[in-house]
């Protein structure tokens, strides 16, 4: 995700559109005012006192947003604040829509908003999933196998079955030295419990990816940990950035199932870890769901992969 560093001027805009979109019962909330204070720390480096502010017009926003990147980033601040100001409301969800219009944009994931807004669940959570890199991974095992891959991937997800030639491939990491990107995986994965990809109960080899994330960013399993990778992934990705993020707050801020896995939560986002991670994540020099191969650099040291990758010490 590209974050553009706005002008005064358009940081002043878009706080009014963020205030907009938190205050319209009249008040901003507790995590309304932490997630402002962390967006005006970690994202647009000002110091406004958004309690004093007033909400924008969608006209006076378009107006003061010319730029198409920082209209792009803006949309994306008002999905993402829609989504974790708690309970998003039809009044939130209107003041998101018009101030998109404005912009002229219309993000994909305004129609996830939606979804939930209107309480329709099951449909949010194929929205997000198909937008996200785990949507891109079943479109191509689709393409290369079809009905069969898809077959051969709910049998692996449910133990009955397996792929031994890529288990085998995975299983070999745990051979590389200790210190490496490759052991410290392998590691990680048999300490959790978890099954590499190809063997029994192991989920879409994608995850790996995932699980290697967790590896390179230092970011934990736990729901407040995840929020993070989340947030790292979103920085780093080059496509459906708000949507890795989405996913993640749905399940562990907004207590939406869109893990078969995973135990929803209510209430876990830290707004401040959450924006510093999402910078963090912006400043790495790859897309790790995109053309990267990860056996390339497992042999590695881990250190030397995330210098090699400009990962940053997480903060704290």
């Amino acid at each position: 995700m590209h974050i553009p560093r706005p002008t005064n001027a358009e940081a002043h805009a878009g706080l009014r559109a963020l205030v907009g979109v938190h205050s319209t019962d009249g008040n901003l909330s507790p995590i309304a005012l932490r997630l402002l204070a962390a967006t005006q720390q970690h994202i647009l480096h000002t110091s406004f006192d958004v309690e004093s502010l007033p909400p924008i017009s969608p006209e006076q926003l378009a107006a003061a947003l010319v730029r198409s990147e920082v209209r792009e980033a803006f949309s994306g601040a008002l999905i993402i604040h829609g989504f974790a100001s708690g309970d998003p409301s039809p009044a939130q969800l209107a003041m998101v829509e018009a101030y998109c219009q404005a912009l002229g944009k219309a993000p994909t994931e305004l129609t996830a908003l939606r979804h939930y807004t209107e309480r329709r669940l099951a449909l949010l959570r194929f929205d997000v999933l198909r937008h996200m890199y785990i949507g891109d991974a079943l479109g191509r095992i689709w393409e290369d196998e079809g009905v069969m891959g898809f077959l051969k991937m709910v049998g692996l997800f449910k133990g009955k079955r397996s792929d031994p030639a890529l288990a085998a491939r995975y299983q070999a990491l745990g051979k590389l030295p200790p210190g490496t990107l490759g052991h410290t995986y392998f590691t990680s994965i048999r300490e959790q419990g978890f099954s590499l990809p190809g063997e029994p109960f192991a989920g879409p080899e994608v995850m790996a990816r995932h699980d290697m994330i967790h590896v390179l960013s230092g970011y934990g399993t736990t729901p407040d940990e995840e929020l993070l990778v989340s947030a790292f992934t979103g920085g780093f990705r080059r496509e459906g950035a708000v949507s890795a993020m989405l996913f993640a707050l749905c399940l562990f801020d907004l207590g939406v199932q869109t893990a078969p896995v995973a135990q929803p939560t209510i209430g876990r986002l830290d707004p401040d870890a959450f924006f510093a991670a999402l910078v963090r994540g912006s400043r790495v020099t790859v897309d790790f769901y995109g053309d990267w191969d990860l056996f390339a650099v497992a042999h590695l040291p881990l250190e030397t992969v995330r210098a090699q990758y400009n990962i940053a010490p997480r903060e704290g």
